[in-house]
């Protein structure tokens, strides 16, 4: 029983093939995320008969630094997701491509249960999860379906043990980045 809830939890967490230093290496799991969040955004913008987006590294850098952040905190308080949001907008206008205007969304997925006992949430529900609360909040909205061309994706999960319960939940956390 031990060894089949630690493959639940290595399945999910993928946590062998991620760095322990501050780099911005993610996981699998973290990374098809980021994959399938970029690809619902475009066909939500081509549903609305808008541009499709660009994928930008540097975009993604910065927005993996900072989901890495929020999940390193396990912040869910959304007051403090987009604190000091002016310093990443100005490291943004300053990347190569000279962007005029930027935009974030943050959205966190929590106590997703990995147990035995309950089959964990799937990678398309997660995102389906993350693309309903950015669509169904106003500025949210306005950043998904506005006039950008890049855009970038970071997907950071946060684990943990409840001591007594013995029961292991994680938090995913995802921003996006948009740029013009």
């Amino acid at each position: 029983m031990i060894n089949a809830l630690l493959d639940i939890f290595n399945r999910f967490a993928d946590n062998d093939d991620r760095d322990r230093d501050n780099s911005l290496s993610v996981s699998k799991n973290e990374s098809n995320i980021t994959e399938h969040l970029f690809q619902a955004v475009n066909q939500h913008r081509m549903a609305q008969r808008l541009t499709v987006l660009i994928q930008e590294p540097r975009l993604f850098d910065t927005a993996q630094r900072q989901s890495r952040r929020l999940a390193t905190a396990n912040c869910t308080d959304t007051n403090w997701h987009h604190t000091y949001w002016e310093d990443r907008k100005y490291e943004i206008s300053r990347l190569p491509q000279k962007f005029q205007s930027a935009a974030e969304n943050v959205a966190v997925v929590e106590n997703i249960r990995l147990s035995l006992l309950q089959k964990p949430k799937t990678q398309q529900e997660i995102v389906g999860e993350i693309i309903k609360r950015w669509l169904a909040t106003t500025g949210y909205r306005a950043n998904t379906e506005g006039d950008y061309t890049h855009s970038g994706i970071g997907v950071s999960t946060f684990i943990t043990t409840d001591s007594d319960t013995l029961v292991t939940t994680a938090s995913v956390f995802a921003v996006q980045y948009f740029a013009k």
